[in-house]
């Protein structure tokens, strides 16, 4: 399966929604404390990715 970079751009935006939506409607209670950690910094990895990605699309590079 061959993906552009701007397709790989959409699905880590997808992606990145689905985590902040995960973050924002989990409670937070004292039990949760490890889910909603380990949300915000996939939320963070995915922000980075998603900047890098965006920033090789945006200069013209193609996957090969």
């Amino acid at each position: 399966m061959k993906l552009t970079l701007q397709e790989i751009v959409d699905k880590l935006r997808d992606i990145e929604g689905s985590v902040s939506n995960a973050y924002h409607t989990t409670p937070e209670y004292k039990a949760n404390s490890d889910g909603l950690y380990y949300m915000n910094e996939a939320d963070t990895l995915i922000s980075k990715l998603l900047s890098e990605v965006e920033k090789l699309n945006k200069q013209g590079h193609t996957i090969i």
